[in-house]
């Protein structure tokens, strides 16, 4: 997977690209890197500044399905609390609580099953793939 291990962000800035070779990041595409590199306070400051919860990068994954694939289970919460939809579907079909757990992240999939519930979803329904 994509996800950033705690060892990697804990690389020294001189060994990180210099900022100013990126192109200009989306705001969206900051909430992304951000859920798959466990950036708690990054996360928080984008949707803070309203960023869509609900953006999805080009196979469809949203901020709620890479930070559970990912397991960042406080990240997971941060999102759900700024309203992201935990019923979305990537391009392969697959929701963030069936990747969750598929990777058998069981924090991640605790918050989302309760959150489907806050919203009476019916878990047997969505789960008919």
């Amino acid at each position: 997977s994509n996800c950033t291990t705690a060892a990697q962000r804990r690389t020294p800035f001189a060994r990180r690209k210099s900022p100013q070779q990126n192109p200009v990041e989306s705001p969206e595409a900051k909430l992304l890197a951000a859920c798959v590199s466990g950036k708690e306070m990054s996360v928080s400051d984008l949707l803070l500044q309203a960023v869509n919860p609900n953006c999805a990068d080009e196979n469809g994954d949203s901020p709620l399905i890479r930070a559970a694939m990912c397991n960042y289970p406080f990240i997971v919460q941060l999102l759900l609390v700024a309203e992201a939809e935990p019923t979305l579907l990537n391009k392969n079909g697959f929701s963030a609580l069936d990747l969750a757990i598929q990777e058998g992240h069981s924090d991640a999939v605790a918050i989302l099953i309760t959150a489907f519930k806050d919203k009476d979803i019916n878990l047997n329904q969505l789960n008919a793939h």
